[in-house]
């Protein structure tokens, strides 16, 4: 380094040390702003498909969806159809409040539950209010249910 180019540089730390540092707290607000308007909503429609037809279901009516193979079911009281969305992809969309990760493979809609069930094995499964299919339970899911 030349005596010119190191004469520069400790003029420059001298100037940045003698300015008061940002203040933290209104660094953070700013990015929570920012972070807040980049945030996407959560899903309200979701686009699946039912043989050759493409169809509007609304969350609301959603009871779980379950991922088997490469494609997601969304399954209602009524129907069921697949969605081309990862169940990663999904979840991450989706109201945490309302939509628990209970396995690996499912996500539920919590007010769809009707109870916990153990089998002789010691396995976990949710039996929903308006399907017969019994959903599994994974031992980190489990703490989702204590309060029931």
């Amino acid at each position: 380094m030349t005596p010119v180019r190191l004469d520069a540089t400790i003029k420059r730390l001298r100037k940045r040390l003698a300015e008061s540092p940002p203040r933290i707290d209104e660094l953070l607000e700013r990015l929570e702003r920012r972070l807040g308007s980049e945030r996407e909503a959560p899903l309200s429609w979701i686009t699946a498909t039912c043989g050759n037809a493409v169809r509007l279901i609304s969350v609301d009516d959603v009871l779980f969806f379950r991922a088997s193979d490469k494609y997601v079911r969304v399954v209602t009281a009524e129907d069921e159809a697949t969605v081309r969305m990862s169940l990663k992809e999904l979840g991450e969309r989706l109201d945490a409040e309302r939509f628990w990760r209970i396995h690996r493979s499912v996500i539920v809609a919590a007010p769809s539950v009707h109870r916990i069930e153990r089998d002789e094995l010691g396995r976990w499964h949710v039996r929903l209010c308006e399907h017969d299919e019994l959903l599994p339970v994974s031992e980190s899911a489990r703490s989702l249910f204590r309060g029931m």
